[in-house]
């Protein structure tokens, strides 16, 4: 039986990282692999850990907390070595954890190692670096602006496997001189045999972290625009979600009428069944899951361009609206003409149905059989 080891910085995070792997991990025990989930800090929230899925953390207690050398070094140049100093500690105790995850996954012994993070491979022993693939869930942009990143890459660059989120981000990756590059998709988590009733249910729907890439503050804004319009008085706007901004996202809601605030739900597919428009603001994206819950659900999305992957998720026109990134204007024009053709809309709704396809489980989970005998054969190669 064919061992896979997923990585993640930390157990508790709510976002697309846990969500894939949760996904990819039980499809792949479902096909006959020992799968497990390993965070490296922070225990994870039991409810969100399906019976049948093995997971296992080293720091159950700290944080993920990565201070910075440039932090440390402007407290010491302001005289603030108390704060260089807990993070000087902060740094050693995590290394300590990765020292740790050298010595589990030794024992675990995997076939094939998913890093989710790029922290995480300094956790991985030299003898399984051909067996580790590193996936990256952001643009590449987004990845050449920070030089940690680009200085770890670079220091494991032709040791492992590189997997993006979209062919355009891996070519991107080949061309910045990066080696074996390859591209899968995230996969949507679940099947809906139905599609939403888009012409009738009347509602803008986001379901989200409350991160400050998102920028939830200036979708309430463009929707509370749109609802000055009395054309729109029969929509609303459902906002799902949870995070560090979520004070300062509720106080920012004035339209409280026409837009109404919920807690996180467990249940995406209800959520967006109920909808006719998916939003989304971000700054970046790698591959949102919400996009792919959405269309999912017959739900199309108008959204910004959000990076590389934006045109290989969404079908401009086709099974959702891209308008370029920070035009307002073009956002709410595209919006409101969304919501004022019921036939744009329903069509929308049936091609990003059957678009979705692309993203199925079965097919995704496929391609990631296919990319591990890959890495089967250049082993036998270089044996």
């Amino acid at each position: 039986m064919k061992k896979v080891l997923f990585i993640q910085n930390n157990g508790s995070t709510s976002g697309g990282v846990w969500s894939v792997n949760k996904t990819l991990a039980l499809h792949l025990k479902r096909l006959g692999y020992d799968t497990l989930v390993m965070s490296i800090r922070e225990k994870f929230k039991i409810k969100d850990v399906p019976d049948e899925l093995s997971i296992y953390t080293i720091n159950k207690k700290d944080k993920w907390i990565v201070p910075q050398k440039r932090e440390i070094k402007e407290d010491l140049k302001n005289y603030k070595f108390i704060k260089a100093l807990k993070k000087t500690i902060q740094n050693r105790k995590r290394l300590m954890d990765i020292k740790k995850a050298k010595v589990f996954i030794k024992k675990f012994n995997p076939d094939y190692i998913i890093a989710s993070h790029y922290q995480a491979l300094d956790g991985i022993p030299e003898e399984y670096l051909s067996k580790t693939i590193n996936v990256h869930h952001s643009s590449f942009e987004n990845v050449l602006s920070n030089k940690s990143i680009i200085n770890t890459l670079n220091k494991y660059n032709n040791k492992i496997t590189f997997c993006w989120l979209s062919k355009t981000i891996s070519e991107q990756a080949t061309k910045y001189g990066l080696k074996n590059n390859y591209y899968v998709y995230n996969p949507v988590k679940f099947l809906s045999r139905t599609l939403a009733d888009v012409t009738n249910n009347k509602r803008l729907v986001v379901l989200t972290r409350f991160t400050e890439e998102k920028r939830i503050d200036l979708m309430i804004k463009i929707v509370e625009k749109i609802f000055e319009d009395k054309k729109f008085k029969d929509w609303k706007f459902y906002l799902y979600g949870d995070g560090i901004l979520k004070k300062q996202i509720k106080k920012g809601i004035t339209n409280h009428e026409q837009v109404i605030f919920k807690e996180p739900t467990n249940d995406a597919k209800k959520a967006y069944l109920k909808g006719s428009i998916n939003l989304n603001t971000s700054s970046f994206e790698g591959f949102p899951m919400s996009i792919l819950e959405a269309s999912e659900c017959g739900v199309p999305t108008v959204t910004f361009n959000y990076g590389e992957s934006s045109k290989e998720q969404v079908i401009n026109d086709k099974t959702g609206i891209i308008v370029p990134q920070d035009d307002v204007p073009a956002f709410i024009d595209s919006l409101k003409d969304l919501m004022s053709s019921k036939r744009k809309l329903k069509s929308m709704s049936k091609e990003c149905k059957s678009y979705n396809e692309i993203f199925s489980v079965k097919k995704i989970t496929q391609d990631w059989i296919n990319l591990f005998k890959e890495i089967d054969q250049k082993g036998e190669a270089n044996d």
